[in-house]
């Protein structure tokens, strides 16, 4: 059975590694005979390195130690097309299971072997793009995880009906380049046609896309919005927008917040209640920049720290980045 993916999954790429002892089968033993498992892994060259320390990671605790009983050979695609030589480099090794981090390195993998097994992480709808047969009975090579739930679309949109009776219209942020994100706008629509709403999709790639895209958003008269792009990578470490983030819906902003303070910090994963409380404070500092209530904005107004990530708000804009090492007591 293929996972349905939740948020709250603190790496997506631990839940598709659940069953990889079972896949790879090989026996976890100390004979000095035990063959070693070669796992590849196909992702995207500029894809956030904590990833692959997650896959390690998750390995250990299956009794998998690279340099010991498994080896890990990574491909990282420099675009769409380098996917699939990859993905038969991979096969012609070969290795006894693959990693697709994303639909484009699934796809590439399941076209170049039917017998390999393959672990997909968070695809969109897999059953569409081809990977499996249904979500209850894959019946091919290929298993993970799914962000798969297009009932939830309307439900959602339903609700935001609900608590907003005067919701006329509402904007989506897609990615563009992510060919699951046109299907998904596609369905919002749909739904949002039959509740009397209009639908704005609006294309963000990269950071600098994010404010501008809010300024149509508003421009169009958006009272809600869905996302279907946002990632650690979308909160830019230097500089970005208060007033695009204060905009946007409090799930999507402590989404962003979590997130980047998890990749640029270097404790470990923040509490979600810290993030929580982190987040009151930056909106109440938010809030009195655009309200005037100081003279200048040159000073920041909010400087802390969490989970060695420092957070502060300079200028109207909100900076997410390493926090320095934290000096160590004198004796």
């Amino acid at each position: 059975m293929v996972k349905k993916f939740s948020w709250r999954l603190l790496r997506t790429t631990k839940a598709a590694l659940a069953g990889l002892a079972l896949l790879v089968g090989f026996p976890i033993t100390n004979g000095s005979a035990q063959k070693v498992a070669v796992l590849g892994y196909l992702t995207n060259a500029n894809a956030d390195p904590k990833r692959i320390e997650d896959v390690r990671h998750a390995l250990a605790n299956l009794g998998y130690v690279e340099g010991k009983n498994i080896a890990i050979e990574v491909k990282g695609a420099k675009s769409n097309s380098d996917y699939a030589p990859l993905a038969a480099e991979l096969v012609a090794r070969p290795v006894d299971i693959i990693i697709g981090v994303n639909a484009a390195a699934t796809s590439a993998a399941r076209n170049a072997t039917r017998t390999i097994p393959i672990v997909m992480t968070a695809v969109n709808d897999p059953v569409e793009w081809g990977f499996i047969n249904s979500l209850e009975r894959p019946g091919t090579n290929v298993t993970g995880t799914t962000l798969n739930a297009p009932h939830l679309l309307g439900e959602r949109l339903r609700i935001l009906k609900g608590l907003v009776p005067a919701l006329d219209r509402i904007s989506m942020l897609v990615n563009g380049s992510n060919a699951a994100n046109g299907p998904q706008f596609s369905l919002l629509n749909a739904e949002a046609k039959a509740l009397n709403i209009e639908a704005l999709a609006l294309d963000v790639r990269l950071p600098q896309d994010i404010a501008p895209a809010f300024d149509k958003a508003l421009a169009f008269g958006a009272k809600a919005f869905g996302s279907k792009t946002f990632d650690a990578k979308t909160f830019d470490a230097k500089a970005f927008d208060a007033k695009a983030f204060a905009a946007m819906p409090e799930e999507i902003r402590l989404r962003l917040l979590k997130r980047a303070i998890d990749r640029f910090g270097h404790e470990g994963p923040a509490e979600l209640g810290k993030v929580e409380a982190l987040l009151a404070a930056l909106d109440r500092a938010v809030a009195e920049n655009s309200g005037g209530r100081r003279p200048s904005l040159s000073r920041s107004r909010l400087k802390q720290t969490l989970g060695g990530a420092l957070v502060s708000l300079i200028d109207g804009r909100i900076c997410v980045e390493p926090a320095p090492p934290r000096r160590g007591r004198a004796d």
